[in-house]
């Protein structure tokens, strides 16, 4: 029975049969109060680092309870997870949530806390995480060499990968029969353009 407003409600249940004849009943009585009691807290909360740098991951799993409403969480730089009064970075009935903007190598602590529509708030779980940037963007692709018949010279160009964290590319070069074994050797060019005319 919900929805009701706050009070003492009666409750009268009679049993009956085919025809039907009705029992006297059996009575009951109870008051509904205000509401103080948050919703159970969220299972499974983790936060994982992607390893793209300036980011990590947050998952869960709501509780499936009538008076859920949804889920705030908060953050703070350190190991102490803040309480829920704290500022929210996100508030909503979601499963997931990107925190990006971080600084990479810097600690941080989450709380995550359960509310009803009162809103009563859960104590929350705690989690933490330390971001960091351990993989490389992609290669650049389309790189060729092209002699512009001038002397002296070649000319190279490329497509820069698309990623997010993408900030440059170094070139290296080898008199020879092979390329330089790795980013390492003699360095020509350091951008982000997407071509460079090696002279002299």
């Amino acid at each position: 029975d919900t929805d009701l407003a706050l009070g003492t409600y009666y409750y009268r249940v009679c049993s009956y049969d085919e025809v039907p004849n009705y029992s006297t009943g059996a009575t009951v009585s109870a008051t509904v109060t205000v509401d103080t009691l948050p919703p159970a807290e969220v299972s499974g909360f983790a936060v994982t680092n992607p390893a793209t740098g300036n980011r990590l991951n947050l998952s869960w799993t709501n509780p499936a309870v009538m008076d859920f409403a949804g889920v705030k969480i908060v953050r703070a730089a350190g190991g102490t997870a803040p309480p829920c009064t704290d500022s929210a970075i996100y508030t909503g009935t979601g499963t997931s949530y990107a925190d990006t903007g971080l600084i990479d190598g810097q600690q941080y602590s989450y709380r995550i806390c359960t509310y009803d529509e009162v809103p009563n708030y859960s104590a929350g779980s705690i989690g933490s995480g330390t971001p960091a940037d351990t993989v490389s963007p992609a290669n650049v692709t389309g790189f060729t060499v092209t002699n512009p018949a001038t002397g002296n010279q070649l000319n190279l160009s490329w497509i820069n990968p698309a990623d997010i964290d993408f900030a440059g590319v170094k070139i290296f070069r080898a008199a020879g029969a092979g390329a330089p074994p790795d980013c390492t050797g003699t360095e020509i060019y350091t951008g982000a353009a997407t071509s460079y005319a090696d002279t002299g």
